[in-house]
């Protein structure tokens, strides 16, 4: 069956995605808030679960779990115990004078650890409070072991999604917080590896459209190198993933037997990071596993989008930020990029890019014009990176971004 064929059978079956697109369009509201990733709002969250004074109407019965989860056992009676975020910069400090207990939790959702913060956590702790009982929960989304294993007990947000859902079953709770509770037991899963029956459902469209959802990922991306018109398969490409990008990316992310890649993984996750934190705007539908686009607020009031005009991205924006990820041997070579796209520019876009070019040097060729940054530093991430060090390699290159916009900025307010 040739390419198009393949396609086309695909399009006959394309209501097999209707259940992706389902799962897909669940609202939730950590991820409308822009917060499912981010650490300190997991943390706040805890704080209110397990304070056994707070309206979510569990008592004490999460902080309970929790000390078990490290001690075994728990007293009997945690009404008393007061809750403290950042104390001491400890994420997470549960404090009983009438128990004599004490609960430490660092909360780590995608760094890791700096130096040896375990080490004097711990000892301000045994110095501030000599005589009490004293827990200490290292807190991931998978159970790292710690630096400290003696004393920092490994811990995972799917252990205290367990107790959460234990105490909501010994309690009448309110339909808005059984509604807070739900949304936050669904972003925790997602931020843990997702949900099974999901990823199940991804992988039988992926079996049976294998090869049509490859042709869609390589070629929908993409316009024709060489600047001519695009053949059938990659116009048709170029639809389906416009408007199914989100279930073209779940249904490869999920895909089983899925090749080991686990630094493209991290790259992904680190731009949609970046992108909840509103410091990029990452663009799924004209991302793929070696080119992540995304825009940015200073460049997009430079290149505005360009209503009811299409770049050669199909898109109404001119311009992309492009993390390159290629693959060698045995690491990745990434790397980051400007281009704009030349194809059926506007005339204003056409000479704001050019006072761009007057400022940083542009290199053009016969379809894009690119500019790199000043320092043109490509990292090399090796395959056996763990997420720390990638995400801060990445965070490096992002500084670059960073200085590249100010130096611009600056240079177009001096012109």
């Amino acid at each position: 069956m040739d390419d198009l064929a393949v396609i086309n059978s695909f399009l006959e079956d394309i209501k097999c995605l209707e259940p992706v697109s389902q799962a897909l369009d669940k609202i939730n509201i950590f991820e409308v808030l822009g917060t499912s990733h981010t650490e300190i709002r997991h943390s706040n969250m805890l704080a209110w679960l397990m304070d056994p004074r707070k309206n979510h109407g569990l008592g004490d019965s999460v902080l309970r779990g929790i000390i078990r989860l490290a001690a075994g056992d728990a007293p009997k009676d945690c009404s008393g115990f007061e809750i403290h975020r950042e104390w001491n910069h400890i994420d997470l400090l549960a404090h009983s004078e009438a128990e004599k207990f004490i609960v430490c939790i660092e909360n780590k959702t995608y760094s890791g650890e700096h130096g040896n913060q375990l080490e004097r956590y711990r000892q301000h702790v045994e110095s501030t409070f000599p005589g009490y009982r004293k827990v200490y929960l290292f807190l991931t989304r998978k159970g790292h072991v710690s630096s400290d294993p003696d004393h920092w007990t490994a811990v995972s947000y799917r252990d205290v999604l367990k107790i959460i859902g234990e105490a909501r079953k010994a309690a009448e709770l309110k339909p808005e917080v059984s509604l807070i509770l739900d949304h936050y037991a669904d972003a925790v899963t997602e931020m843990t590896g997702g949900d099974d029956h999901f990823k199940n459902l991804c992988g039988e469209i992926w079996q049976k459209h294998r090869k049509a959802i490859e042709l869609i990922m390589e070629n929908g991306a993409e316009e024709p190198d060489d600047g001519s018109a695009p053949t059938e398969v990659q116009r048709l490409c170029g639809e389906i993933l416009q408007k199914y990008s989100r279930e073209m990316q779940e249904i490869r992310r999920c895909r089983p037997g899925k090749p080991a890649e686990p630094i493209t993984d991290m790259i992904r996750l680190w731009a949609e990071i970046k992108t909840q934190d509103d410091v990029i705007r990452l663009r799924p539908e004209n991302t793929t596993d070696r080119y992540f686009r995304f825009t940015t607020r200073v460049i997009s009031d430079i290149l505005p989008d360009a209503v009811g005009r299409r770049s050669g991205w199909n898109t109404e924006n001119f311009y992309f930020y492009e993390l390159r990820n290629i693959r060698r041997s045995a690491e990745h070579e990434v790397f980051l990029e400007l281009c704009v796209c030349k194809k059926d520019i506007p005339e204003d876009l056409m000479k704001a890019s050019d006072r761009i070019g007057r400022i940083m040097p542009i290199a053009y060729d016969t379809k894009m014009f690119r500019g790199h940054f000043a320092t043109k530093q490509h990292i090399f991430i090796k395959d056996n990176s763990d997420e720390e060090t990638v995400m801060d390699q990445l965070d490096g290159l992002l500084d670059q971004m960073l200085e590249f916009e100010r130096q611009l900025t600056k240079g177009l307010q001096n012109e």
